[in-house]
């Protein structure tokens, strides 16, 4: 499924309002521009919850996501800057918890680089839940976060 794009915005530090949209300006793939219109995809499948975290330890960001948000496949991608280029994709992680029942689901899947035990190391959290209410008081292990220690390769 194609259609979720990342889009990268930036806006001043003495600004400390985020709600001041005129001070945001929105990479077009050549500059920063005021027009939220102009901003360019910097790669498909993003999820609207993911996370970007800079990795002191590598040099380089890392976009951690749910593929186009609903997904078993938690994934990664990696860039020397917030605008990319980004690299392709590569499976962090396959939450088990979508084979367990039919309406099962995982989704927000994040980085949490600040619990990683080294550079090599990211920890990464995702929800799995159902779309069948009921299955939330038959079923405890659904609906809490869970977190996931995954190692990293290089890029």
């Amino acid at each position: 499924m194609e259609g979720r794009s990342l889009l990268v915005a930036r806006m001043p530090l003495a600004a400390r309002d985020v709600v001041d949209f005129s001070r945001w300006r929105f990479f077009t793939g050549e500059e920063w521009a005021p027009e939220a219109g102009r901003a360019v995809s910097l790669f498909e499948g993003a999820a609207r919850e993911m996370s970007v975290s800079f990795l002191p330890g590598r040099g380089r960001f890392l976009a951690v996501y749910s593929y186009c948000g609903l997904s078993a496949d938690v994934l990664g991608r990696l860039a020397r800057n917030p605008e990319g280029p980004w690299g392709r994709p590569a499976t962090l992680y396959r939450c088990p918890e979508s084979k367990w029942n039919k309406d099962y689901f995982c989704y927000a899947g994040k980085a949490h680089p600040e619990l990683a035990h080294g550079d090599n190391e990211v920890v990464i959290t995702y929800a799995a839940n159902s779309w069948n209410e009921k299955d939330h008081e038959r079923d405890l292990r659904i609906y809490w976060p869970r977190f996931v220690r995954a190692v990293g390769g290089s890029d």
